[in-house]
């Protein structure tokens, strides 16, 4: 009898605080999940996934972690689920971030660790008044903060906020936040493997391939949402200044730069990489009202697109040369 691939004994689904996986076999959708394939519409319930594709439940998922620093106990809860596809764009921003994830961390994707993202991402925001709270915000306060607070995590990894409240955080759980966001922070940070496998995923290092096939990923739906923006004068100007570097910059990344066998990545691709999230952040906090936000986004733009040419630009001179180690 002939079997088919996609009839796998392997069960769909994901193992305990899991949220998100790439698979590396074929199986059928069960109802509870939904199913990414990188370009395509997502596959629904009774659906048949291929190796490559991603598992996702969908939501929502609760989280719950410390706005400000000063006040640890003073927290917001948040439900958030998938985002929903958008055919304007070419690629989702949600598979985006999927495929940046796997390339730091591997296939596999738990609610804590998209916690920890989340809550550093949005901490950073508070941080530098992109988000402006006070201890005891009014209800007007509130819906300013969790309107900049929604955009910021779709912008920056594609989910959606369903519901969003103020709760209180006994210390402990502030904590060991602060302790898991501390350990990710370090592993991230880290140039060589760990001696022994840690609970959480070890960040690789971005290289200057994966450097420039998230750029070539990234950078049309980066443009598209900034052709979005509504600016006037310098501002306009700055922007179409942009487009034109970032398309030059989308042509270089097309043509991944070859390193040495046992090369390390060097400091540069990992600040480039950090640059692109920090583009990402800025731009969710960019008003068309506000030309103080629009300017820190433009000048975060400008620092990727020149950290990032500055970290594909030596290899591809080799090329040029004729050296092609």
């Amino acid at each position: 009898m002939m079997k088919w691939p996609w009839r796998s004994a392997t069960p769909p689904t994901l193992a305990a605080d899991h949220i998100a996986r790439r698979l590396d076999t074929h199986l059928i959708l069960h109802p509870g999940y939904c199913g990414l394939r990188p370009g395509q519409a997502r596959i629904a319930a009774g659906g048949q996934l291929q190796p490559g594709d991603w598992l996702l439940a969908p939501g929502p998922h609760t989280l719950q972690f410390p706005l400000l620093a000063a006040w640890p106990e003073c927290g917001v809860s948040l439900q958030i689920c998938a985002s929903t596809p958008d055919p304007r764009l070419p690629q989702q921003r949600l598979e985006l971030y999927l495929q940046e994830f796997a390339r730091q961390y591997g296939p596999h994707l738990s609610l804590s660790h998209l916690q920890s993202q989340i809550a550093q991402s949005v901490q950073n925001a508070c941080a530098r008044g992109r988000i402006r709270l006070s201890s005891c915000p009014d209800a007007h306060e509130w819906q300013s903060a969790r309107s900049e607070l929604e955009k910021l995590l779709y912008l920056r990894f594609g989910w959606l906020v369903e519901n969003c409240l103020p709760c209180a955080l006994q210390p402990g759980e502030a904590q060991a936040l602060a302790l898991l966001q501390a350990a990710d922070h370090a592993q991230a940070a880290a140039n060589a493997a760990p001696a022994a496998p840690p609970e959480a995923p070890a960040a690789l290092p971005p290289t200057a391939t994966a450097l420039a096939q998230r750029l070539f990923l990234e950078l049309p739906a980066l443009a598209h949402s900034w052709r979005a923006q509504t600016l006037f004068g310098a501002a306009h100007a700055q922007r179409q200044q942009l487009l034109r570097q970032a398309s030059l910059l989308e042509a270089l990344a097309a043509l991944p730069p070859r390193q040495e066998a046992g090369a390390a990545p060097s400091s540069a691709h990992a600040q480039a990489w950090q640059a692109l999230d920090a583009c990402w952040e800025t731009l969710a906090h960019a008003r068309h009202d506000d030309s103080a936000s629009q300017h820190s986004a433009l000048q975060a733009w400008q620092t990727m697109l020149t950290q990032s040419e500055a970290a594909l630009r030596p290899t591809e001179a080799r090329r040029a040369g004729g050296d092609w180690r």
